[in-house]
This record gives C-alpha cells, sequence and structure tokens, in this order.
C-alpha cells in the first residue's frame, strides 16, 4: 500500500504505510506542566533530614565496630559533609530553586510596598 496522505474529519492528518495508521494532530501540543518548586520549609526540612539520617547512619556503623559514641558522632558529622553533597544533589538543587523561589517573591513585595510608599502606582 503506498503512502497517501489524507485529513480526517477530526482535523488530523493520517498516512497508511503498509498496514499502519500514523495520526499526526493539527493542533499543538498542550505546554507541560511544570511542577511547582517545594517551599522553603519543605526543601529544608527535605533536605536536613536526608543529611541528619546520613550522620545517625554513619555514626550508628561506627558505633557498630566499636568506635566511642562521641568520636562517631563527631566522625560522622565531618564525613556526612563531603557526602551528602554528592549523595544529595537533587535535594540541593531543589532547596536552591525554593530560596531563589522566594527571595524573588519577597523582592517583587518590597519593591511593591516602596512604589506604594512614594505614591507610585506598584509594578504588576
Amino acid at each position: 500500500m503506498a503512502c497517501r496522505p489524507g485529513l480526517s474529519p477530526g482535523g488530523r492528518i493520517f498516512r497508511l504505510t503498509g498496514t499502519s495508521v500514523l495520526l499526526v494532530s493539527s493542533e499543538p501540543p498542550e505546554p507541560a506542566a511544570r511542577p511547582r518548586p517545594p517551599s522553603v520549609g519543605v526543601a529544608v526540612a527535605r533536605y536536613g533530614g536526608a543529611r541528619l539520617a546520613l550522620v545517625a547512619l554513619i555514626a550508628a556503623g561506627l558505633v557498630m565496630v566499636g568506635v566511642p559514641l562521641l568520636v562517631a558522632a563527631l566522625v560522622a558529622l565531618v564525613a556526612a559533609v563531603p557526602l551528602s553533597q554528592l549523595l544529595f544533589a537533587g535535594l540541593r538543587r531543589d532547596l536552591d530553586v525554593a530560596l531563589a523561589t522566594g527571595g524573588a517573591r519577597r523582592s517583587a513585595h518590597r519593591a511593591r510596598l516602596r512604589a506604594q510608599l512614594r505614591g507610585e502606582q506598584p509594578p504588576f
């Protein structure tokens, strides 16, 4: 069967190729919904909780091999800093986005307030 383009009643373009049919929509695709960045509090809690869990895991491992608890906790704190940079890059990125979004929102709000205090129309 040859390729024959045509227009279906619904406004879709179709092509017949052998026994298969390829439908191509003439309407533009809908933009994908962007996921809303987490709030600053949620992002801080997730990243902080992950780092705290890493410290606890390292300290528990050291205590199991016979290291005193205080020494294990201090070593775990030091070891968790570079490990968290490697292991939790996605959570850190989410935290950076949340902080930047919050800062931009506060700056815009501050600019509107200052414009209102000067008697100008706030920029929207």
